[in-house]
Parts: structure tokens; C-alpha cells; sequence
């Protein structure tokens, strides 16, 4: 079983594909029966599509007002 405390450090690791097997079947085991560790990577995949989304947003309006400033 995973201690709360290592949760954030190994769904990091399992988000950045960086876990190996067999810890990659026992993390995915842990997940299926650990109904707080499926919502922490719930969680932090919403947070990254967040975050991402905002810097598409900010991406497109620094796009914008080059093509503005090169317009004027």
C-alpha cells in the first residue's frame, strides 16, 4: 500500500510515464482499489489540462496583438 504522504511523488511518476514494470502493474493495482489515489490523479490530470488550457489562452492573445501591432 502506497502511505498517503508518497502519493503526490508517484502519480507524478506515473503521469510522466516514468514508472517500470512490475511497479507500474502494482501502482495500477493500488489505483483501482484506492478510491483517493484514483481521485489525486483525477485531480492533478485536471489541474494539467488547466493549466494548459490558460497558456493556450495567453498563446493566443500574444498572438493577437502581434498580429495587431504588426496590422497598425
Amino acid at each position: 500500500m502506497i502511505r498517503k504522504s508518497d502519493y503526490i511523488e508517484q502519480i507524478d511518476k506515473y503521469l510522466n510515464e516514468e514508472l517500470e514494470q512490475p511497479e507500474l502493474s502494482l501502482f495500477e493495482i493500488q489505483v483501482d482499489s484506492d478510491s483517493d489515489l484514483a481521485e489525486a490523479i483525477n485531480l492533478l490530470k485536471e489541474i494539467d489540462g488547466a493549466i494548459a488550457e490558460s497558456e493556450l489562452i495567453a498563446l493566443r492573445k500574444n498572438i493577437n496583438a502581434i498580429l495587431n501591432i504588426e496590422q497598425n
